[in-house]
C-alpha cells in the first residue's frame, strides 16, 4: 500500500517498522472470531465523548497538524476519555514513539479493560509499523472483550486492506463500522483506499464500469483524493468516454499532476475516435492539444497531416483578408495557422508582415526574429530578405543598437549574399 494512504489512514506521520511471524491471511481476518460468538453478553462500551475538542483533534491528526493535536490533548488532560487516550497514542506513534504509544494504551486498559477502541487503536498502530500478526492479536483480544464494535470493525477492515485480495472484505468491515457508528473516527481514509484498490483491480480486469462505481464511491468519501481522481480519468478513458476523460486529465494537470507525454497520446487516440465519428473539428482540437503537450510532428503521424491541412486553410483565409486589406483578420488567421503548425515558416513570416501593417512593430519583431532563428536552426534558405524586414521593425521602435548588430551580423555571415548591397545601404544610412 502506498505510503501516503498509510499516513492519512492512521494519522501517523512516522511509525517504527518491524515484523512478526507470518501475517494472517485475508480469510482469517475476515472471519468472525469464535471468542466473540461464544460470549453470551458483552460489556457496554464507554459513550462517545461529546467534547468538540475530540473531533477537532482527530481531524487535525488526519491532516498531519501534530502541533494542533498536541495542544488540544494538553487541554484535555490525562484520563479524559478513551478517545483522548487513543488520540494521544496515535500522536506518539506519529512522532516515532511506538513503544510509548502501546504503553499508553496498556495503561488505559487498566481503567477501561473492555473498551474496544483501545484494542482497535493498538491494532492499527501495529499495522502501521508492519507488525500485522501483533495487530491481528489485538483485534482477537478486542473482539473477545468488547465484541464487534465500530472501532474494531474499522481495524479489521484496515488489516484486510493490507492483505493480498482483502480489499472487498475490508470494504465490507469499514462500511459496517460506519453503519454501527456514523461518527467513528479514521474511517474515511481506509474507505477511500478500499475503493481505490477495488477500482484498480477492476481496471486491470478491463471492467471500467465497475471501476467507476468504486471511484465515485471513494470520491464521495474523499473528494480531493488525487489517486482516485486519476483512476476516474483512467476508467473514463478505458470506457471510451474521451469527452469526459480528457477534461478530467486536464484538471489533474492544473492541480499539478505531471501527465505530459501520456496525455498527449490520449489526445491522439481521442482525435482518431473523433475522425472515425465524422467530427473533424473536434479531432483537430485534440491533435492541436496533443502538439501543445509536446507531441512532435513524427509522433503525431497522420495527425500532423490533419493539422497541416487546417493550417493551409487558415493561410487561405489570411490571403483573402489580405486582398481586402483587413490586416487584423489576416493576423488572426495566421496566428491560428501557427497554433496548428508552429514550424510553418511562411505563416510566421506573413504574420510579421500583418503585424507591421497594423503598426504593431513589437509583434513584427518577434515574428521575424523567430523566422530567422528557425531558418538558421534548420538550415533553411529564406526566399525573402527577412532580416531587412526585421531591421525596419527595429528602426520603427528606435532599437538602433539591435538594428546595427543585426545588419553587421548578416554581412559578417554572408558578405556576398543576395541582399548584401541593400544591407550595406541600410547600415550606411543608420551611421549618418
Amino acid at each position: 500500500m502506498h505510503r501516503r494512504w498509510t499516513l492519512l489512514l492512521f494519522g501517523l506521520l512516522a511509525a517504527a517498522c518491524g515484523s512478526d511471524a507470518a501475517p494472517p491471511s485475508a480469510a482469517e481476518l475476515a472471519a468472525v472470531d469464535p471468542a466473540t460468538r461464544a460470549q453470551p453478553s458483552l460489556p457496554p462500551q464507554q459513550p462517545r465523548s461529546s467534547d468538540p475538542r475530540i473531533a477537532a483533534c482527530a481531524a487535525a491528526l488526519q491532516l498531519g497538524d501534530l502541533s494542533r493535536v498536541q495542544a488540544v490533548l494538553l487541554e484535555l488532560g490525562e484520563g479524559h476519555s478513551p478517545e483522548a487516550v487513543c488520540l494521544r497514542a496515535r500522536l506518539l506513534a506519529s512522532q516515532g514513539d511506538t513503544v510509548g504509544a502501546v504503553r499508553e494504551l496498556e495503561q488505559a486498559r487498566k481503567l477501561w479493560p473492555d473498551e474496544g477502541s483501545l484494542f482497535a487503536t493498538a491494532a492499527e498502530i501495529h499495522a502501521a509499523g508492519g507488525r500485522l500478526e501483533s495487530a491481528h492479536d489485538e483485534i482477537r483480544a478486542g473482539l473477545a472483550r468488547a465484541g464487534p464494535t465500530a472501532d474494531l470493525s474499522r481495524a479489521r477492515g484496515v488489516l484486510l486492506l493490507l492483505q493480498q485480495g482483502g480489499a472487498k472484505a475490508g470494504l465490507a468491515h469499514l462500511l459496517e463500522a460506519r453503519q454501527k457508528d456514523p461518527g467513528v473516527f479514521f474511517v474515511s481514509g481506509p474507505l477511500a483506499e478500499a475503493h481505490r484498490l477495488l477500482a484498480s483491480q477492476a481496471l486491470a480486469k478491463e471492467q471500467p464500469g465497475e471501476a467507476l462505481v468504486h471511484v465515485r464511491a471513494g470520491l464521495q468519501v474523499e473528494p480531493g483524493n488525487a489517486d482516485l481522481k486519476l483512476l476516474n480519468a483512467d476508467a473514463l478513458l478505458a470506457s471510451g468516454d474521451f469527452d469526459a476523460a480528457l477534461p478530467a486529465y486536464e484538471q489533474l494537470m492544473r492541480e499539478g499532476r505531471d501527465l505530459g507525454a501520456s496525455l498527449a497520446m490520449d489526445y491522439q487516440r481521442g482525435a482518431l475516435v473523433a475522425l472515425r465519428d465524422g467530427q473533424r473539428e473536434l479531432a483537430v482540437q485534440r491533435y492541436r492539444r496533443a502538439r501543445e503537450l509536446g507531441a512532435s510532428t513524427k509522433e503525431l503521424g497522420f495527425g500532423a497531416q490533419v493539422l497541416h491541412e487546417e493550417a493551409l486553410e487558415q493561410m487561405q483565409r489570411a490571403d483573402e483578408a489580405w486582398e481586402q486589406r483587413r490586416w487584423g483578420d489576416a493576423r488572426a488567421a495566421l496566428a491560428e495557422a501557427l497554433a496548428l503548425e508552429p514550424e510553418n515558416l511562411a505563416a510566421r513570416h506573413q504574420l510579421g508582415v500583418a503585424c507591421f501593417k497594423e503598426l504593431d512593430y513589437a509583434c513584427a519583431e518577434k515574428a521575424w526574429s523567430e523566422v530567422l532563428e528557425q531558418a538558421a536552426r534548420e538550415g533553411v534558405a529564406l526566399p525573402d530578405p527577412v532580416h531587412l524586414n526585421l531591421a525596419r521593425a527595429l528602426h520603427a521602435q528606435q532599437k538602433f543598437q539591435e538594428l546595427r548588430s543585426l545588419l553587421e551580423g548578416y554581412l559578417a555571415a554572408t558578405p556576398e549574399g543576395e541582399w548584401a548591397a541593400q544591407t550595406r545601404e541600410m547600415l550606411a544610412r543608420l551611421e549618418r
